[in-house]
């Protein structure tokens, strides 16, 4: 099926679904990818630096998955600092507001995929070091607006709740 024109959010959201099922196994707890993720994300200031999640092409993926969350709560609905935003076959293009463009293919860990996180963390962090490397705060900021969001928002009849699968665990 072809996805061709969609906004700006629909595109993050299908590629935020898309790549959390190519990783399902990965949120849940007790699988070694979750715990070595919260690990991870527990003892690393700068989780890019650590050898155990640069091994890891799942690690990445969720990495790039809370990246796209948080730029999905980043000006509302709409993303207004995305112009335009082309994802295919796990690969990502986006253009931003202010004329950059960047890519990254989802699960690699490169030089695309470093400039897009430092201007990302220009963009949407206050504290930004102005490195591509990725501090944990991140994973932490948009585990605690999640966790925010869904307790502010939760409907008792429509709500589905696992207790063995986790996003926001940290």
């Amino acid at each position: 099926m072809a996805y061709t024109n969609l906004p700006v959010s629909i595109s993050i959201i299908r590629a935020v679904t898309e790549q959390t099922e190519r990783i399902l196994p990965s949120f849940k707890k007790g699988n070694h990818f979750y715990d070595e993720f919260k690990s991870i994300v527990r003892e690393a200031s700068i989780l890019t630096v650590d050898s155990r999640f640069l091994a890891s092409e799942l690690h990445i993926i969720k990495l790039q998955i809370f990246m796209f969350l948080a730029l999905s709560m980043y000006g509302g609905v709409v993303v207004p600092s995305i112009k335009q935003l082309h994802y295919s076959d796990h690969h990502v293009r986006l253009t931003w507001d202010s004329g950059i463009t960047d890519k990254f293919t989802f699960g690699v860990y490169d030089d695309d995929f470093k400039a897009f996180s430092k201007y990302f963390q220009t963009r949407l962090s206050s504290r930004a070091s102005g490195t591509p490397d990725v501090p944990n705060t991140i994973i932490r900021g948009v585990s605690q607006f999640l966790r925010s969001d869904s307790e502010n928002h939760r409907d008792p009849q429509l709500e589905f709740h696992n207790e063995q699968t986790a996003l926001v665990a940290f």
